[in-house]
């Protein structure tokens, strides 16, 4: 094998990679740290992607771990009209950054539900608040951003 040759790349790393990155984008979000960069060069269908899997978490796993019944149609109105808005208003990396937002807390959220109860439901309502804060800061950083961009 040639010694210059690129490393040949798999499925599983590019996967992996993607999944890390991603990861890395919604820790920032949370931790108050992102301004968007990155993000606003997304594609649509890529967007659009994404969009889909957030409002499925979003939709699916607090049902799953309450066993209730599934979400009202409205807070799937609320997600989606939450995408629209950000990606016409502020661009790209605000709708990217509900999406991914949506594709963390969902599954942690669920995961504490499932492994602790009742403590874990507390836990879950004040990470709703962090996500809430996280997500309102993160558009307004944006926002900021496209102004200066412009």
């Amino acid at each position: 094998m040639d010694s210059n040759a690129p490393p040949s790349i798999t499925l599983t790393s590019a996967a992996g990679g993607y999944l890390a990155t991603m990861l890395r984008h919604g820790w920032m979000i949370l931790t108050f740290r992102h301004h968007g960069e990155g993000l606003d060069a997304i594609s649509n269908r890529h967007l659009t992607v994404l969009a889909a899997l957030g409002l499925m978490a979003m939709w699916y796993l607090p049902s799953i771990t309450r066993g209730a019944e599934l979400p009202s149609l409205g807070m799937v109105a609320i997600g989606l009209a939450s995408f629209a808005i950000g990606r016409i208003q502020f661009g790209a990396a605000t709708a990217t950054g509900f999406a991914l937002l949506m594709l963390i807390t969902e599954p942690a959220a669920a995961l504490m539900r499932l492994a602790a109860g009742e403590v874990g439901a507390q836990i879950d309502y004040g990470l709703r608040v962090w996500c809430l804060a996280a997500n309102l800061l993160y558009v307004l950083r944006c926002s900021r951003r496209a102004k200066r961009g412009k």
